[in-house]
């Protein structure tokens, strides 16, 4: 079976504000852009904007968790569609 996406396999090893994220999303139960620092097996450092809320999925609790990767472009991007 070939893999036809461009997709890496990036293992994140390291976080820095995750426990705070969990935390929060646990004690709130929805969460929304919380800045989260990781690294990947090349260690390098990447930011990201983590949001997450509580589902239920079969009867168990389960968390539903996105991370928007900030660098130079999406910043450029988000400044020149909502301030210009």
């Amino acid at each position: 079976m070939s893999n036809s996406s461009n997709y890496t396999k990036d293992v994140v090893v390291f976080f820095d504000g995750l426990y705070k994220f969990i935390k929060e999303l646990k004690s709130k139960k929805e969460v929304k852009n919380i800045s989260v620092s990781f690294k990947n097996m090349l260690n390098k450092k990447i930011k990201g904007l983590f949001s997450g809320t509580i589902i239920e999925l079969n009867g168990k609790q389960c968390m539903l968790i996105v991370c928007q990767i900030m660098n130079n472009k999406c910043i450029k991007d988000y400044l020149l569609n909502y301030f210009v």
